[in-house]
């Protein structure tokens, strides 16, 4: 069976018991897993090749040095022990953290109400960003050929937003920016949020 990542009554009632007095559902969905790189990625893919390309250098350096005859210590065993986080995080960066993001795409769901967008994670624990209408300082949107794209609720003079994804606040807390990650048909969410955010135009859709 295959999954609906736009649109359908079962996205809706995965946030059934979230929502407050009076509130419904104008549309859910999900992000599109098969979705692999973002703008981030012409920053990310360049740093993480040169992160684990001199991580995996040096521990084999490392790991040479400790063959008999080298004339080193007995106590030259720390040294490869000590590049294996390196490499590991090298490893996670280049390749890792793309099965991670697709994992954490299948677990996450995104809904318009009438009053709120909200943002459900289920990821071992569950997590719920909710945001209202009157809060939204601004929306931006990137949406390719295909129609899928990406809805970023955020105002650049408020925050700063770096290449994780993540807000920095005032007083250097990382808090995660409310967006709906490339998600299908993202100009029509983007201007259904736009009319429910304007209240002379709050209707059933």
């Amino acid at each position: 069976m295959s999954i609906n990542y736009q649109d359908d009554w079962a996205n809706r009632e995965k946030f059934s018991s979230e929502l407050i007095d009076g509130e419904t559902i104008s549309w859910a969905g999900q992000p599109d897993p098969s979705v692999i790189f973002s703008k981030s990625d012409a920053i990310m893919i360049p740093f993480s090749l040169l992160w684990g390309g001199f991580a995996i250098f040096w521990e084999l350096s490392a790991l040479a040095s400790c063959k008999p005859g080298s004339g080193s210590g007995g106590t030259d065993f720390i040294f490869p022990l000590f590049g294996v986080p390196f490499v590991l995080i090298g490893i996670y960066m280049i390749i890792g953290r793309f099965f991670y993001k697709a994992w954490k795409k299948k677990r996450t769901y995104y809904a318009v109400t009438d009053q709120r967008i909200l943002i459900l994670t289920k990821t071992g624990s569950t997590n719920l960003q909710a945001l209202f209408f009157k809060d939204i300082p601004a929306i931006q949107k990137s949406v390719c050929k295909n129609g899928i794209g990406s809805i970023i609720f955020s105002n650049q003079n408020s925050v700063a937003a770096t290449i994780s994804n993540q807000w920095v606040t005032s007083n250097n807390q990382n808090i995660s920016v409310p967006s709906f990650e490339d998600i299908h048909d993202a100009d029509s969410v983007y201007d259904l949020i736009n009319r429910l955010r304007t209240p002379q135009d709050k209707k059933v859709y």
